[in-house]
């Protein structure tokens, strides 16, 4: 394995500030997710680490944390449309937007992301 720059999203506080509800430091901490369209993920005394884990496949890159929120807990419920749905009726926020309405953001940069890297490879033999 090996750390390459990759394209990867920062998670930072947007301007306005968090809009997601602190949850108390010794709350016991969960991640639920309900996986049809719209999507909803309910965290209860969730940290941001464990928010970013669940958020990275959706979308579509490495999230790093940039917050500076630390161990934190937080309690909220993030409703969004994945953007892969061809189903035209099903309307509702992109996962960018829906993170945008916690107070967090979803920055474009290039970040290291463990890479497997083979440097050698042969055909086997026959036997």
């Amino acid at each position: 394995w090996e750390a390459k720059a990759q394209p990867v999203y920062d998670l930072v506080v947007a301007k306005g500030g968090l809009k997601m509800k602190e949850a108390a430091p010794d709350e016991a901490g969960g991640i639920s997710m309900r996986g049809s369209t719209p999507e909803l993920l309910i965290a209860r005394g969730a940290t941001i680490d464990s928010i970013v884990a669940y958020l990275s496949d959706e979308a579509g890159r490495r999230i790093l944390d940039k917050t500076g929120l630390g161990g934190k807990k937080f309690d909220f419920e993030l409703v969004w449309v994945p953007e892969n749905r061809e189903e035209a009726e099903v309307a509702g926020p992109s996962i960018f937007t829906a993170i945008e309405e916690l107070g967090l953001k979803l920055v474009p940069s290039t970040g290291p992301v463990d890479t497997l890297v083979i440097d050698h490879i042969e055909r086997p033999s026959a036997n």
